[in-house]
């Protein structure tokens, strides 16, 4: 067997190989995992973080409605419930109100997702402690009438988690706070086997299944929205876009708590040939095939992109030069025994070659990356299929 046939043999080898992963890239636009909508425990990082300033926004709104709202009810409690009630009611609508109303008025500039549970779950609380609060006060046999509006809100707190992105498991674990709320106060009173409380019962349940349909068909739309609007369609990183967006909020953040990162540019060597010789779709497969050697060799913390054509971008947060360049040269060796399998079974080798920067304190990310793109230069102008560092 001659040199070049065993060439042929192990690049092939090596193609297929990398043929299943690929698939996922390939269809990283069009399909979702359904357990995408089950938990969030496979959503990346960064799409955590646009989720959770959905919700955070939207209890920051809800809760200052009902703040505003809260209290407005007073004058007609004065009208309506005996005058020994009247004034504990008065009292727990003012603290509901000052309660949501500091929780409204929270604001996080870039809040996390347990930052923004734990305000979904705060306001919750609030509503299901009014709730509670205001049966004792009234005896618990609260009759029809005018009165008959305090038993309607576990009902509208069930409704209203219908507007919130939230996965199955989160949707039912909240849902299961406010129905333990109502079914306290209805043990509490005695009342959980009458007809009236297993009426409501059964009505919260039904609201239980609108909603959750509601929350992940709402998580449905905004894992494709987001997909479609920060990502690669043929690699599957992000964006141009999305990824320098991601990069200054990553870097302000790291900044902020003093922390280091570096920035990889990388450029793969001789693409044009690769295009002109073989086509643009295996150009394309190429491009595939480093897209995910990058995926492979990142930690779920760094940030990949393709900042165009055929270069790409990596952000490594708490990562020094050192560790950069050694991250780069894992990269590099990875590609050099790397083949992408084009139409007709073309096999075709090929190289990068990589920029490495450690960012300055204070420094800008426009002044990061001419230092990192003049770095990729001396790579390039070096013979290519190198890792050279800034300055």
């Amino acid at each position: 067997m001659d040199d070049k046939t065993r060439h042929t043999e192990v690049s092939v080898a090596r193609s297929v190989a990398v043929e299943p992963q690929l698939d996922h890239l390939r269809h990283f636009m069009h399909q979702l995992n359904p357990l995408d909508l089950l938990s969030s425990y496979g959503h990346s990082e960064h799409f955590n973080g646009s989720r959770s300033e959905y919700i955070h926004a939207r209890v920051r709104v809800l809760a200052l409605v009902f703040a505003f709202l809260t209290p407005l009810w007073i004058p007609i409690d004065y009208i309506i419930v005996e005058s020994a009630a009247f004034q504990p009611l008065a009292i727990l609508r003012i603290v509901t109100a000052i309660l949501l109303l500091m929780l409204g008025l929270q604001k996080q500039g870039s809040p996390s997702l347990l930052w923004s549970y734990g305000q979904l779950a705060a306001m919750m609380a609030v509503l299901s402690g009014f709730f509670i609060a205001s049966h004792i006060i009234l005896g618990g046999n609260i009759p029809g009438g005018p009165l008959i509006g305090y038993t309607f809100l576990p009902f509208l707190m069930i409704s209203l988690l219908g507007i919130f992105p939230l996965t199955l498991l989160e949707g039912a674990l909240v849902s299961a706070m406010v129905a333990s709320a109502y079914m306290g106060a209805q043990i509490y009173f005695g009342n959980l086997l009458s007809a009236s409380a297993l009426g409501d019962l059964w009505l919260i349940s039904l609201l239980v299944v609108v909603a959750l349909w509601a929350e992940i068909s709402q998580l449905h739309v905004l894992l494709t929205l987001y997909r479609q609007a920060t990502h690669d369609s043929l690699t599957g990183l992000f964006n141009r876009h999305a990824l320098m967006r991601r990069v200054q909020k990553e870097a302000d953040r790291v900044q902020r708590n003093q922390g280091i990162y570096s920035i990889l540019l990388f450029d793969l060597d001789r693409f044009k040939r690769i295009n002109d010789r073989y086509g643009h779709l295996t150009g394309d497969a190429v491009l595939r095939v480093f897209s995910e050697i990058l995926i492979g060799e990142s930690r779920h913390k760094d940030l990949i992109g393709r900042y165009g054509g055929e270069e790409f971008v990596a952000l490594l947060p708490d990562t020094t030069e050192k560790g950069a360049n050694e991250i780069a040269e894992r990269i590099r060796q990875k590609c050099a025994k790397s083949t992408a399998c084009g139409p007709q079974n073309c096999i075709v080798d090929f190289t990068t070659s990589i920029g490495v920067a450690e960012a300055r304190p204070q420094e800008s990310i426009s002044n990061l990356l001419q230092r990192v793109d003049i770095a990729l230069y001396k790579a390039k102008d070096r013979g290519r299929n190198r890792v050279v560092a800034a300055d």
